[in-house]
């Protein structure tokens, strides 16, 4: 038995990707996708896309926000690029009712390491040592850009176990 919906609508859902978030232009003419993959197991993953519009350019600044639909912890981090280059993102966590976040909300510890590449196409982080990586309902999360050369498309992907299946 499917719970939510017809075979055909879970196919749907899965072809497409469910967008959580937002699509369009953003500012810096940055278009981006934050799509939840729930469905998958072990994992869910929250990632988020960007691609440079017009000149292909990405520049640093807030990507977007997204409210977390579901208690979680993250497990670990993957980005991929469509070139070899540098990003770098934080991540900023706060409640609803604190919104926006500040840099003070952010998730990566002093000493941890972000989520970035290095003059490489892809990068992963299994470990996440320092980060205050429980994410509750309803917490808003805002990806931020913080430094970026050559890459032209990237794809962040938070890797999260849900704390309670529906």
């Amino acid at each position: 038995m499917l719970i939510g919906g017809t075979h055909r609508a879970q196919q749907e859902r899965e072809s497409r990707g469910y967008q959580w978030l937002w699509s369009g232009i953003a500012p810096a003419l940055v278009t981006g996708v934050f799509t939840d993959f729930s469905f998958h197991a072990p994992y869910s993953v929250l990632g988020l896309k960007l691609s440079g519009a017009g000149n292909g350019e990405i520049l640093p600044g807030i990507k977007g926000y997204y409210p977390v639909p579901f208690d979680c912890q993250i497990n670990h981090w993957t980005i991929l690029a469509d070139l070899a280059g540098s990003i770098a993102f934080d991540i900023y966590k706060c409640a609803y009712a604190d919104f926006p976040p500040t840099n003070a909300d952010t998730i990566i510890g002093l000493s941890a390491e972000q989520p970035a590449l290095v003059n490489e196409q892809t990068a992963q982080d299994r470990y996440l040592t320092g980060w205050n990586t429980t994410l509750t309902r309803g917490d808003i999360l805002a990806i931020e850009v913080m430094s970026i050369d050559v890459v032209t498309s990237v794809t962040l992907s938070l890797f999260v176990t849900r704390n309670n299946k529906p």
